[in-house]
């Protein structure tokens, strides 16, 4: 136990190397000594070092290889095993396989919370609001993170999420919601004055910082000194994601000519190790940047990971167009067009139309009954309602549901 919790800490700390090595130790410990729940989480994680070790490839497998494991042994059952099906989702949404990634992280979610396997749900569910803030389906990851914050009232004491917060996790959707004008710009604090620690939270805050500064030529100096010291901390403790942003970001800065040699290099690296969310994450400007390399004999590898990730904006923007605008949540309401509704909401207030409360409705739609109650909250305020009621009448006047108990 020693061993896996100082290999935790290491990972903390992004030290993956440190982290590697303990992380083998317990797990030949921890398989003689017939720990099953420390196994599953050891692989799991040797499931995240790698990925940033070595790539999307060699994650993917090392984490395929212990869920078969896992399923072969009968211990999938476990809770545990919802912090394998967590890292492997991480691994496909790095790679950009957004459906394997919502899959796997739902999956999380439903086997952490049945086995009571409280990190478990808190991570998928923060899990499955990243994806979709990169469907841009933006109201559906609002709520995702209401649904979390929801569930840390009851749980915040057993949930530790390694390199992110809900905080930030808000921060991340303010940012893309402000970067597609669908919001205000937006202004992050400064970090607290006790960051000198290099944690793996600090470096998810200055990638946020670095993706928000690249968006306004007039902060490209202070998103200069973030990528510089990101890359600075990300490399030697082979933090493969943070350097290859770090990297991308530099070269979206550089001058002229002096930003394609870099750009080679990176893209080379990147496509080794299968890294595509974490730059399409730098939105227009690497787009911008991208564009313009195809106009230069970049090395085959880069040339053909250029088009790649310009395929998948263009794949983000196609998926983007038949999607309704997000809404803002306000108290404010006063507006009663159905379509403000995403379908999920639709078909909650439709159930609670018919007499449903939280935990049939949760029944109904295979979700959880915080889930309905943040559904709930966000239909009673862009249908301007104070409660169920009202909401009903309203749904009514819409068109939703027909006569029904209320």
């Amino acid at each position: 136990m020693l061993l896996y919790y100082q290999a935790r800490i290491y990972m903390t700390q992004g030290e993956m190397e440190s982290s590697q090595v303990h992380l083998e130790q317990s797990l030949a410990s921890n398989r003689n000594a017939g720990m099953t729940y420390l196994v599953l989480n050891g692989l799991a994680h040797r499931g995240a070092v790698l990925v940033q070790t070595q790539g999307v490839i060699r994650a993917r497998e090392a984490l395929e290889s212990a869920i078969e494991h896992a399923d072969r042994n009968q211990i999938h059952r476990l809770p545990a095993f919802a912090s394998l099906l967590y890292q492997l989702g991480r691994v496909h949404f790095i790679a950009d396989d957004l459906d394997a990634a919502e899959s796997l992280f739902d999956r999380a979610v439903n086997h952490g919370g049945s086995g009571g396997f409280h990190e478990a749900r808190y991570r998928g569910l923060m899990g499955l609001a990243c994806v979709r803030t990169a469907q841009r389906r933006y109201d559906d990851a609002r709520a995702l993170l209401d649904e979390t914050e929801v569930f840390l009232e009851t749980h915040q004491e057993s949930v530790f999420a390694l390199d992110t917060s809900l905080d930030l996790e808000r921060r991340r959707l303010a940012l893309f919601l402000g970067n597609a004008g669908l919001g205000p710009p937006v202004v992050l604090p400064e970090p607290s004055s006790d960051a000198g620690l290099w944690t793996t939270h600090l470096e998810t805050d200055l990638l946020l910082r670095l993706q928000a500064a690249l968006q306004s030529a007039s902060e490209w100096d202070r998103a200069r000194a973030l990528a510089q010291q990101i890359e600075e901390e990300s490399t030697p403790r082979r933090r493969g994601v943070a350097e290859i942003v770090a990297r991308m970001a530099a070269a979206v800065l550089a001058n002229g000519t002096a930003a394609f040699p870099l750009l080679e290099d990176t893209l080379e690296t990147a496509a080794a190790r299968g890294y595509v969310r974490p730059i399409l994450d730098l939105g227009e400007p690497a787009r911008t940047l991208l564009q313009s390399s195809l106009s230069r004999r970049l090395r085959p590898a880069a040339r053909t990971h250029a088009r790649h990730l310009l395929d998948r904006f263009e794949v983000m923007d196609l998926a983007s167009a038949h999607l309704p605008p997000p809404t803002p949540v306000s108290d404010a309401g006063g507006t009663t067009q159905l379509d403000i509704l995403t379908d999920r909401e639709q078909e909650v207030l439709a159930e609670l139309c018919h007499g449903g409360t939280y935990k049939s409705i949760a029944r109904s739609l295979y979700i959880s009954p915080e889930t309905v109650r943040t559904h709930l909250k966000h239909v009673y305020a862009k249908l301007g309602v104070k409660g169920k009621r009202e909401a009903v009448g309203r749904a009514r006047q819409m068109g939703l549901a027909g006569e029904g108990p209320t």
